[in-house]
């Protein structure tokens, strides 16, 4: 039952770090509705150290997710480690 938390978990840090990565540079970011109902928000939302800062936090999921999945191969998936 562990391990399937524990592969569940890595799937998670790897699609929403890909998410994150690549959602803010993606026409749908441009399309926020709620960036076009508040100026001021918007202007937040699409500038590019928000984007950037954004694009990081999915960059340090990714590395989160391949250094517990690398730590789980290298323990044989021991529980104990």
């Amino acid at each position: 039952m562990r391990m399937v938390v524990f592969m569940t978990y890595i799937l998670y840090c790897f699609y929403i770090g890909v998410l994150l990565v690549f959602l803010p540079w993606s026409a749908l970011w441009d399309a926020n509705g709620l960036a076009h109902r508040f100026p001021r928000l918007g202007d937040l939302v699409l500038a590019g150290s928000v984007r950037g800062t954004i694009s990081g936090l999915g960059v340090l999921l990714l590395v989160v997710g391949a250094v517990d999945a690398i730590s789980f191969i290298r323990h044989g998936g021991d529980e104990e480690a």
